[in-house]
């Protein structure tokens, strides 16, 4: 099984490699991976690991100075319109889902703006924003 830890960070050249380079010292894998820069200002980097090694993954790179997402956040890119957030927060609560904080993240390189959604059900809210998910933290 696959887990996923979620960073979001400022954005400069070589993270990438910083990133890969602290998890290969650790004799981790990376087994799934997924990078958006936006504007080069702001990161969003999803690595999925193997369950087994998940707990070290976090350790290596909290010791390195990378500070994770909490486990109930997901990003999502909607259109840069009026009325998206409102019609994605009623999706959310029309399923009972507590949003306990959102933050604007920037643009994506297609113009959609991407948000972070915290929320007391993560497992229901991957489902409700299928559409418009970039990344998740999972349990």
């Amino acid at each position: 099984m696959i887990k996923k830890l979620t960073l979001i960070m400022d954005d400069k050249l070589g993270l990438l490699s910083e990133i890969s380079y602290v998890l290969a010292k650790e004799r981790i894998n990376i087994e799934e991976i997924d990078a958006l820069s936006v504007d080069r200002k702001k990161a969003v980097v999803v690595i999925g690991v193997d369950a087994s090694v998940y707990d070290r993954a976090k350790n290596a790179l909290e010791r390195n100075g990378f500070k994770l997402e909490p486990q109930n956040a997901l990003v999502v890119a909607l259109s840069d319109k009026p009325g998206e957030l409102a019609r994605v927060s009623k999706q959310l609560s029309d399923h009972n889902i507590y949003i306990e904080r959102v933050v604007t993240l920037g643009k994506d390189d297609s113009g959609r703006r991407l948000v972070q959604f915290f929320v007391n059900n993560v497992k229901e809210a991957r489902k409700v924003l299928s559409d418009y998910l970039v990344s998740e933290s999972h349990e």
